[in-house]
């Protein structure tokens, strides 16, 4: 778990569990030296815990990550590494991180202003390389030339902008090919418009190569009020939660798994509350989980037992949490 710390001047800092499954170190541990004000984590394609967040002072924003197997209460840190700031963001308001299809690492940042932007590890590079091999059954080696990939000389590319589309928050979510989609919602308060953008292909280079923003919620939904929830199910496709209509929840799904259309909203049945938190993720057996919280701080759970059918288990309330917050 990663956070902000406010005890300690607002450093980043950790803790873990000190193995597999197992109890979690007793304190919190400072990252890195500096003040932050916001951050977003995710995994580098080996596993390693990664962080991009924006400096206190709102000069740049650093992406950290984990030195070494990252195993244990004993992790090292490397140092940061500054990814700059978007052309003229003066205040970020949300960061996004998550890896794409081969594994490289997306930075997804919201300007205060609701302007998206976007930066990337740039690939591998592919270089012809000359080698001599000795066939079966031959006694002499022959020469060939291969291709071989080599690291980038330069590891991140551009902040680049997802155009004027003007958004209040968003989440990052993964398709079951590794296309990154995004879902948002817009920041005019009249209309609050759910929005959703996806690579074409896994391996993409500039916002054009993306679908574009394409509206999804409508009468049956709502209009989008918090931050929308993605999360693959069982057949390998993202399903998007929120709290709509009647501060319910409402769902859509990928229509067939994949495709850049959508089911007709749905509800996993009614929690019969009004809710003021959501969020998705999947169990041990790949079946989407949904925890909600309502506005006496009360908290729910569903399970989903079948994609196909969209059955679910029903909503059971689980506690009753401290606070609110996503």
């Amino acid at each position: 778990v990663v956070g902000i710390d406010g005890d300690i001047g607002n450093t980043l800092a950790w803790r873990a569990q000190v193995s597999p499954n197992g109890p979690w170190s007793s304190d919190w541990t400072a990252v890195t030296d500096g003040s932050y004000a916001t951050l977003g984590a995710g995994l580098t394609a080996d596993g390693r815990v990664a962080i991009a967040a924006e400096r206190q002072d709102h000069t740049a924003i650093d992406f950290i990550d984990e030195a070494g197997d990252g195993a244990g209460p004993v992790q090292s840190w490397n140092a940061p590494v500054s990814l700059g700031m978007p052309t003229g963001v003066s205040q970020i308001h949300q960061i996004c991180l998550i890896g794409d299809a081969a594994g490289r690492i997306s930075v997804f940042a919201l300007a205060s202003t609701g302007d998206l932007w976007w930066i990337q590890q740039n690939p591998d590079t592919v270089v012809e390389e000359t080698i001599q091999i000795t066939p079966p059954g031959a006694s002499e080696p022959i020469t060939i030339t291969v291709p071989v990939a080599q690291a980038p000389a330069q590891v991140w590319g551009n902040w680049q902008s997802f155009g004027s589309e003007k958004l209040a928050f968003f989440r990052a979510a993964s398709n079951a090919d590794g296309r990154i989609l995004l879902v948002g919602v817009e920041s005019d308060p009249n209309s609050r418009k759910v929005l959703v953008n996806q690579q074409t292909k896994p391996l993409t280079l500039t916002p054009e190569e993306w679908t574009g923003w394409t509206r999804i919620d409508n009468a049956a939904s709502g209009p989008g009020t918090l931050t929308p929830t993605a999360v693959l199910d069982r057949e390998g496709a993202l399903n998007i939660f929120m709290i709509g209509k009647d501060d319910d929840v409402v769902q859509i799904r990928q229509q067939p798994p994949g495709a850049l259309t959508w089911s007709p909203w749905i509800r996993p049945g009614m929690v019969d509350k009004t809710l003021v938190n959501l969020t998705s993720a999947f169990d041990a057996s790949g079946n989407v989980v949904l925890v909600a919280q309502d506005e006496n701080k009360a908290v729910y759970a569903n399970q989903q037992i079948d994609a196909i059918f969209q059955q679910w288990r029903g909503w059971q309330k689980i506690g009753i949490s401290q606070g609110f917050g996503e």
